[in-house]
Parts: C-alpha cells; sequence; structure tokens
C-alpha cells in the first residue's frame, strides 16, 4: 500500500493511495479497508489487481505529520491483514 498526503495549510490535505494485492493465491474481486479515519467497503481491484484513490481530504482538520504511523487494515476473501503506514525516509 502507498499513502500520500499533500498538505494544503495547517489544517487541509488531500491524499492518495494505491492498495495492491500481492497474494499467491488469485486476488480478490473487491475489498474492505480502513486507514485511520477512512472506511471502505466493496472496493474492486482491477484487472491489475491494484485500486487507486486520489482527490479526497479534508479542510478544518488535524492534517498528517511528517512523523505519523497510519494504522491500516485490508480485509478479503475472509482474511484481514493489519499494518502500520510510516513515512518513507
Amino acid at each position: 500500500m502507498k499513502y500520500t498526503a499533500h498538505i494544503q495549510k495547517a489544517d487541509r490535505e488531500d491524499i492518495e493511495y494505491i492498495i495492491r494485492y500481492i497474494g499467491e493465491e488469485p486476488a480478490p474481486k473487491v475489498v474492505n479497508y480502513e486507514m485511520d479515519d477512512i472506511t471502505v467497503h466493496g472496493a474492486p481491484l482491477n484487472d491489475e489487481e491494484f485500486l487507486e484513490h486520489s482527490g479526497s481530504g479534508c479542510s478544518g482538520c488535524a492534517v498528517t505529520n511528517e512523523d505519523d504511523e497510519i494504522e491500516a487494515s485490508i480485509h478479503w476473501n475472509g482474511e484481514t491483514e493489519s499494518f502500520k503506514l510510516e513515512n518513507e525516509q
């Protein structure tokens, strides 16, 4: 998973992310996932086995800081993978 936050002001950011299936079993058709305050159900993967999201964000919010770790979970076909997204150095 790759997650990018574009900080516009002290209280505004736009986000984009990519979720790519890397398992050995056939890729699921849809996944459910959570990242911080984001929860999505039934997100379809494309033919290349990933989904891409851009264009959402918040205004008047607490923005992502450079040293923030973002908790993420992805659910598919009865399986769950949980991990932390960390800043690339």
